[in-house]
């Protein structure tokens, strides 16, 4: 992964919008399908909520930075690949 002549600002800013949208995408996602197979195994509604939520928001904090370091990358070189067209 190398890109040529980014500035750091514009890089830092995808990258944080990147991060926070994959965030909040991966962290509700998690968390319903943890919340379907949570349910179905206890079947008791505030036990499986709790612990689906916390774990959409704690797999999310380990998920997302990998997956925005990827997206930024990819938007990133896709507009390098324009500018030298």
């Amino acid at each position: 992964m190398r890109l040529v002549a980014v500035p750091l600002w514009p890089f830092v800013r995808l990258f944080v919008c990147q991060l926070a949208i994959l965030y909040v995408v991966s962290a509700v996602s998690i968390t319903a399908v943890a919340l379907a197979v949570i349910y179905a195994i206890t079947r008791s509604a505030p036990n499986a909520l709790a612990l689906a939520v916390l774990a959409g928001l704690w797999l999310s904090l380990w998920l997302a930075p990998g997956i925005a370091s990827f997206t930024t990358w990819r938007r990133l070189h896709r507009a390098e690949l324009k500018r030298d067209r």
